[in-house]
């Protein structure tokens, strides 16, 4: 068993003698031939069966088949062996104090699904335990596949953990997989995470704040035992959930049984080295202490038309490490985060709408909106490749008046290699009055064509410049520049436009302020754009995203086969 997030009791069967054993499974042979005629290619599976879980009126020595025979607790049910098809089904509006284990699988098209039933609100499963202690997750998924949960309300405050369990560690769903090999087919949707706080939370320092593993939903694949093949996960959908209140992430998958084949997304093994195949869709993050979403060696994961609000919050200081991004990726590759909606993110680092973090190649970050981040707007660290930001829109991030900055281009990574292929174009920054976020490039070039950088009175863009291009160069073509925006940034733009963009409400908090209005000097102003690759596109969880770009932010078709518009949207939406 995973030694750092334990199951709790479950009953157990006590030893069978093994001449006894022997003679039991004798008579029960003999018996199954009188009994049994002989057929060809006997069915031998039972149909799939309906378990109910009744917190008040349940009874554990019941059979748990039906609403009127309903179990009582949770240890009931997870001492219970489920076959492919069954269904855990929880009374709505009842609380289940302690940990769901799960450790059957389902199998394709037959599921183990964990629901509710009855009339009522979702029925709450709450980890903090009892007089005994709590638990470091509400529900536990240990070496189990084809898991289905729905409309359940999960929560976790450990104040006390029960013996065995972390101090340091909560969870809403915890999945793990230590056993070697693939697990597959995981579907948590339309669920309520509210309230996950570790007992103990020290993130006093960066190495602290590093070891702070408290999220809403966690998957981990971790190294099985010796001579195991790499563990790791596919076909995950996270979608349609409402996540609050939580010490650090609202989702974090990662993989660290790549790491012996290669370190970064660049050298892992391309099929076992990363947990592939994620959507993480129509989410609703809010006043997190940490990140929304954390992808750590990932590989073909789209993150989709999400809500980020109030993330990096320390609204719970003890127990919120306040600091964090939307969603960030690291050592990760072939990723699209896309109509995503980021709004007051916080943190004394990072803390961006999206970034990306070290050791990945093919990342994909278009028609996001990002408002009043406290770090800024495009984030890129080191040892990446082929890193492409384009049709978003940027509102008044960077205001952290330390590391606040527009774009910030870092090597940091392990060997702090610089990184290589950033391409940023068809972007729309407004910056309001009292902001001067700075400029930031450290990285083999960026290629930052027809982009609007438009700054309101009393502010700046760049009022700290830096360029360390360490043998490449930085190249500008067709970007509009309207306001305070640093010089040394203007004098490498051969084709700019220096005028008012004439958005239709500038300074909104909201994305429709910045369409253009029909006269704009943006319209039809900007430079011939090579697109950069996305090998990925149109593949998989990918299939409706085309490697060129065929619209703006709002959706509007783009023209052919005239000038490009600068910045992320065309003129007054249709």
């Amino acid at each position: 068993m995973h030694e750092q997030c334990r199951m709790g009791d479950r009953p157990q069967a006590g030893p069978i003698k093994p001449a006894l054993r022997q003679t039991a499974v004798a008579c029960l042979s003999v018996l199954i031939l009188l009994i049994l005629p002989i057929q060809p290619n006997a069915q031998t599976s039972a149909a799939p069966m309906a378990y109910y879980l009744d917190s008040t009126a349940g009874n554990d020595s019941a059979a748990g088949t039906s609403p009127d025979a309903a179990w009582l607790t949770l240890a009931r049910a997870s001492a219970q062996s489920y076959q492919p098809g069954d269904a855990v089904l929880l009374k709505a509006g009842d609380r289940f104090g302690g940990q769901l284990v799960i450790t059957s699988s389902g199998s394709p098209g037959q599921p183990l699904r964990v629901d509710r039933y009855g009339e009522g609100p979702d029925p709450i499963i709450d980890g903090s335990g009892d007089r005994e202690g709590g638990y470091c997750a509400a529900i536990l998924i240990h070496n189990a596949q084809h898991i289905v949960i729905t409309n359940l309300a999960l929560t976790n405050t450990l104040d006390r953990p029960r013996p065995g369990q972390r101090h340091d560690w909560s969870f809403g769903i915890h999945v793990i997989n230590d056993g070697g090999g693939v697990l597959e087919h995981f579907r948590f949707e339309r669920l309520t995470i509210r309230d996950i706080f570790a007992a103990e939370l020290d993130h006093t320092s960066e190495d602290a704040f590093n070891k702070v593993v408290v999220s809403g939903i966690r998957f981990a694949a971790t190294p099985g035992p010796d001579g195991a093949p790499p563990a790791y996960f596919r076909d995950i959908v996270i979608a349609e959930n409402a996540i609050a209140r939580t010490g650090r992430f609202g989702v974090q998958i990662g993989h660290q049984s790549g790491q012996a084949r290669g370190r970064d997304g660049h050298t892992r093994d391309p099929e076992t080295g990363f947990n592939r195949d994620i959507v993480i869709r129509d989410n609703r993050f809010a006043d997190l202490g940490g990140s929304a979403v954390q992808l750590a060696g990932a590989r073909f994961a789209l993150i989709e038309n999400n809500d980020f609000e109030r993330i990096g919050s320390s609204l719970v200081p003890a127990r919120m490490v306040g600091r964090g991004s939307g969603a960030w990726v690291i050592n990760s590759r072939d990723i699209v985060a896309q109509h995503n909606r980021s709004h007051h993110v916080r943190g004394y680092k990072d803390s961006y709408g999206l970034h990306v973090d070290f050791g990945n190649r093919d990342v994909l970050y278009q028609y996001n909106l990002s408002h009043d981040s406290e770090g800024g707007f495009v984030e890129v660290l080191g040892n990446n490749r082929n890193i492409i930001w384009r049709y978003n829109i940027s509102i008044n991030d960077g205001l952290r008046e330390k590391d606040g900055n527009t774009i910030w281009l870092s090597p940091w990574s392990p060997d702090m290699e610089l990184s290589e292929g950033i391409h940023i174009y068809h972007n729309t920054v407004f910056v309001r009055p009292g902001l001067y976020p700075d400029l930031d490039f450290r990285a083999r070039g960026a290629r930052i064509w027809n982009n609007i950088f438009a700054v309101s009175r009393h502010a700046m863009i760049g009022e700290r410049y830096r360029a360390v291009l360490g043998g490449g160069r930085l190249e500008l073509a067709g970007n509009l520049f309207f306001g305070r925006v640093s010089q040394q940034l203007r004098n490498l733009d051969g084709s700019a436009v220096m005028d008012d963009p004439l958005f239709v409400d500038p300074g909104s908090a909201e994305a429709q302020g910045y369409v253009l209005a029909p006269h704009s000097p943006a319209i039809g102003a900007g430079s011939d754009i090579e697109h950069p690759a996305f090998p990925a596109a149109g593949q998989g969880v990918f299939a409706h995203i085309p490697e060129q770009p065929a619209v703006d932010f709002f959706g509007q078709e783009l023209p052919k086969d005239v000038a490009p518009t600068i910045g992320a949207a065309l003129s007054v939406r249709r």
